[in-house]
């Protein structure tokens, strides 16, 4: 195998690579080659975007939470009515009075003098803070119902709401001896109004911790169906 001839035997070749294999690179075609990579594929959609998440839906309030909201409600407004009045009139005068819930009492009278007011309100004034604590308890029990009945705890809503009911016709029941017991004193509408509240409380709280929301439901419905068929069949 012969070597090519070098006229210089002592002299370097000025090229360093003269006699190199490596293949040297183009940066023409190097641009090229790394140009698909830089470009998106066109052929293929592109991905999806990720959907923002959406807001949780608000919590749906069932009737039980506003019948016990409605129940707290209409005995704390009704709790500031006229329990038992008085009044009384003769040729000498008259005398009025007037009592709630709360204890507060009312006293008007002519004829009589102060004697006779600042008795009677001294014997009424005795229990008045018998009279807070009952309301006070009364509307607790209901307002840790309506609060069982939102978290979906229906047998506790309905045992506080028995508690309620209880407590509240309790309360009804010792003033109407009271005011059997003396003469010339009448129930006002605080009185009756916390009677209805309390029965019905008491009916609504029974099915409720018996049978559970469905069952009052369903029997709502079947009186409704009754009472419209009575009335198709008029």
């Amino acid at each position: 195998m012969s070597t090519p001839l070098n006229p210089n035997p002592g002299e370097q070749p000025n090229n360093p690579n003269q006699w190199s294999t490596k293949p040297t690179s183009n940066p023409g075609n190097a641009q090229a080659n790394q140009q698909p990579n830089q470009q998106p594929n066109q052929g293929q959609p592109a991905a999806p975007k990720a959907e923002a998440p959406k807001p949780a839906a608000a919590k749906q309030i069932e009737w039980p939470v506003w019948f016990y909201g409605g129940a707290f409600l209409l005995s704390l407004l009704t709790s500031f009515l006229a329990v038992g009045r008085v009044k009384e009139a003769n040729e000498y005068g008259f005398i009025k009075f007037v009592m709630n819930w709360w204890g507060s009492v009312s006293i008007s009278s002519s004829g009589f003098g102060g004697f006779a007011e600042a008795m009677l309100a001294e014997e009424e004034l005795s229990g008045g803070a018998l009279y807070v604590i009952t309301c006070l308890i009364v509307l607790g029990l209901l307002g840790a119902a309506a609060y069982f009945a939102w978290k979906g705890s229906e047998k506790q809503a309905g045992l506080l709401g028995l508690a309620a009911a209880a407590v509240q016709l309790l309360a009804v029941l010792v003033k109407l001896i009271d005011i059997i017991g003396t003469d010339g004193v009448h129930t006002g509408a605080g009185w009756w109004l916390w009677l209805l509240l309390g029965l019905g409380t008491l009916l609504i709280s029974l099915q409720l911790f018996k049978n559970g929301r469905g069952a009052v439901e369903a029997k709502f419905n079947e009186a409704r169906a009754s009472a419209g068929k009575r009335r198709e069949a008029k």
